[in-house]
C-alpha cells in the first residue's frame, strides 16, 4: 500500500502557496505555460520581476522579464523569462552552465536532461554549431564543387547563423537580375531537390562523423529569393 509521507505533503503545500503568492506573475502566462512551470521538478524559492509597466485601463502592472530562483537536485537554479510579442525566450542557469531556449517543450526536455545528467539539447545545437563553423570552408568546397558548380558560375557564398533554437547555413550568389534568378531555381529544382537533400545528408554525415550524435536533430531545407541573394537554407532544429 502506497503511503504519502508528511513530507511529500509538506513540499506540495508550499509549492501551492508559491504560486498562489506570485498568481500576479503567474497569471500573465497563457494556462499551457503556466501548467508547465508549475509541473517542473523545481523546488522553487523566488521571484523577481523588471521592466513593469502599468497602463491606464489595466488593473496589474505587466513585466518583461522575470527571474525565478528554486532548487534542482538541492542545487541552485535560475530560470530567466523574457517575454516577447512572438514568442517567450527562457533563459536557464545551473551548476555554472547557461542554456537558452524558445518553446515550452525544449524548456522541459533541457530540465529533464539536466535532472538526469545527459547534455540537454541547447549544449548539444552549440556543440553542433562550433562545429559547423570550425568545417565552414570544408563544407563550402565540398558542396560547391559536388553540387552547385553546374548550376552557375556566378560566386556561390555560406553564411553560417545561430538563434536559440535553429541552426542555419545559407547557400546563395548575388543577382541583382531576376531572370537568372529564377534560372538558378530551376536548376535547383531539377532532381526534385536531389541537390538540397544531398546537401543536408553530407552536413548531417560530417556531424556523425565527429561524434555527435544527430538523432535529435531535424534537418529541413528551402529555396530563399531575399534582397538580390538567391539559393537555399539548411536548417538544423
Amino acid at each position: 500500500m502506497y503511503t504519502i509521507s508528511k513530507e511529500i505533503i509538506k513540499k506540495e503545500l508550499e509549492r501551492i502557496a508559491f504560486f498562489v503568492q506570485h498568481s500576479g506573475l503567474f497569471d500573465q502566462f497563457p494556462v499551457r505555460t503556466r501548467e508547465v512551470l508549475e509541473n517542473l521538478p523545481i523546488e522553487w524559492i523566488e521571484v523577481e520581476t523588471g521592466g513593469e509597466t502599468q497602463l491606464d485601463w489595466q488593473d496589474e502592472p505587466t513585466w518583461e522579464t522575470a527571474k525565478i530562483d528554486g532548487k534542482l537536485n538541492e542545487k541552485p537554479f535560475i530560470l530567466k523569462v523574457k517575454k516577447d510579442s512572438a514568442r517567450n525566450i527562457y533563459t536557464i542557469i545551473y551548476d555554472n552552465k547557461q542554456y537558452q531556449v524558445s518553446s515550452l517543450s525544449k524548456l522541459e526536455s533541457t530540465i529533464e536532461s539536466i535532472s538526469s545528467g545527459t547534455t540537454p539539447k541547447p549544449k548539444m545545437m552549440k556543440i553542433v554549431y562550433d562545429l559547423i563553423q570550425t568545417k565552414k570552408d570544408e563544407i563550402y568546397q565540398y558542396v560547391v564543387k559536388n553540387y552547385l558548380s553546374n548550376v552557375t558560375k556566378k560566386h556561390w557564398n555560406l553564411k553560417i547563423q545561430k538563434d536559440v533554437s535553429r541552426i542555419y547555413l545559407r547557400f546563395y550568389v548575388d543577382l541583382p537580375n531576376e531572370e537568372e534568378r529564377e534560372d538558378i531555381k530551376d536548376k535547383l529544382r531539377e532532381y526534385d531537390a536531389y541537390r538540397l537533400d544531398s546537401v543536408g545528408t553530407y552536413i548531417k554525415n560530417l556531424i556523425k562523423k565527429s561524434g555527435t550524435d544527430t538523432s535529435d536533430f531535424i534537418f529541413t531545407r528551402k529555396f530563399t529569393d531575399l534582397e538580390d541573394k538567391t539559393g537555399f537554407v539548411i536548417t538544423i532544429k
